[in-house]
């Protein structure tokens, strides 16, 4: 059954087709049928999506569109789009000469034909392209939306008193989105709103709008995707929130220096705890010259803990934060004997009583370590719970130097 999952993840067209039309079963788990969709669609596989969207009920075009925009799958999202839209272009005309081709029944046919594309759809889907940096997806998502809102707004233009247009127009967008979703930036404003605290940037070019939240840059941002950032930041979405230079300076200085930059973005001392923690001294650094927010003792913490015994350091000597207990700690836990060594050296810095480390079972070079300076914490008492799930060479080596211990 599970066959089919991997046809797909590896696009064999043709063990796809033989496992719908010989085992009818495959069809029956929702669960099966959703991940082949996104399978196919994270490879890229659009003749294997094709081939699963006539041959299923309410196909879930959603789970491989998700996957297609994720990898950058873009002849992939395209298709999906047009299905789900409904459109009769191009894409429509060719993708009808080919259900024809397939002998596909009408109804399966209508079945897929009647999908829809909503506008909270659309902003997950620019969400994910802009997270995963597929710059060419999310520009071809933002055109779509834009052509969508204009479809959109005529149609009910078309309905509506020429007195109450504007308000019934600006009510349609409060309507049609979700307390969770920002809305699209109405036409030619090029002005900003928002629901559930997501703000919607427009595009200027042709006094269009495109549904691109802040959320989106954010996620960009954490990931380092500066062509991205900067595309959607010339396309008018000129906000974010602490998280995209909180988040991005866990590993990304550039990303860091063009939010302070071109979008004065803020952020929080998460932003110098992400980056101790993740081993990135220059961007320590840097937040250290250029921001005031600072950092709290999960900096020294977190770096102590990732063995960045540099950034320990520095931190040390040029921040007031210090840490705390767990430092040492979770140095020990981690088998950063380096680390721990500078610790116990410095008076200054608070050291939590190493006979609590053995709850857990320790590097061998750490227990070493101890042996050497705090042998007293070599008892049955002490030492008990680490030797319980002890590899070989510490169960050996426990047994030679502190014979009994582990009895």
């Amino acid at each position: 059954m599970w066959a089919l999952e991997g046809a797909c993840r590896n696009g064999h067209l043709a063990v796809v087709e033989w496992l719908l039309g010989q085992r009818p079963d495959v069809k029956s788990s929702a669960t099966l049928i959703w991940l082949a969709f996104s399978n196919a669609g994270k490879g890229g596989h659009l003749e294997v999506i094709q081939l699963l969207a006539t041959s299923i009920m309410n196909p879930p075009l959603d789970s491989a569109m998700l996957s297609a925009v994720s990898s950058g799958h873009l002849h992939v999202v395209r298709w999906l789009h047009s299905e789900m839209l409904g459109c009769h272009d191009k894409g429509r005309l060719h993708h009808a000469r080919w259900l024809h081709d397939q002998n596909v029944g009408a109804k399966t046919a209508d079945n897929l034909r009647h999908s829809r594309v909503s506008r909270g759809k659309l902003i997950e889907w620019m969400d994910e392209a802009a997270a995963s940096g597929q710059l060419k997806v999310l520009q071809f998502l933002a055109e779509a939306s834009t052509s969508m809102g204009s479809r959109n707004l005529k149609g009910q233009q078309d309905e509506e008193s020429h007195q109450g247009r504007e308000f019934e127009s600006r009510k349609y967008e409060r309507d049609t989105c979700s307390t969770n979703t920002a809305t699209a930036v109405l036409e030619h404003g090029g002005h900003q709103t928002g629901l559930g605290g997501r703000t919607a940037g427009a595009v200027t070019e042709r006094g269009r709008s495109i549904m691109a939240t802040h959320v989106a840059l954010d996620k960009a941002a954490a990931n380092g995707h500066l062509d991205v950032v900067q595309w959607m930041h010339a396309n008018g979405v000129n906000t974010c929130t602490t998280a995209a230079m909180d988040n991005a300076a866990a590993g990304h200085l550039e990303m860091v220096q063009w939010l302070h930059t071109n979008m004065q973005a803020r952020c929080t001392s998460n932003a110098m705890d992400n980056a101790a923690e993740s081993g990135r001294l220059d961007i320590v650094q840097w937040l250290h010259a250029n921001r005031s927010e600072g950092c709290t003792t999960k900096a020294m913490n977190g770096a102590a803990a990732s063995g960045h015994l540099e950034i320990v350091q520095w931190l040390h000597a040029n921040r007031p934060e210090g840490c705390t207990r767990d430092a040492a700690e979770n140095a020990a836990y981690n088998g950063h004997v380096h680390v721990v060594r500078w610790l116990f050296t410095h008076p200054s810095i608070v050291v939590s009583d190493p006979s609590t480390w053995t709850e857990r079972s320790l590097h061998f070079d750490m227990l070493l370590f101890l042996h050497c300076h705090c042998p007293e914490i070599f008892s049955a008492e002490g030492i008990g719970e680490a030797c319980e799930h002890a590899p070989t060479q510490v169960a050996e080596w426990l047994d030679e130097h502190y014979p009994g211990i582990q009895q």
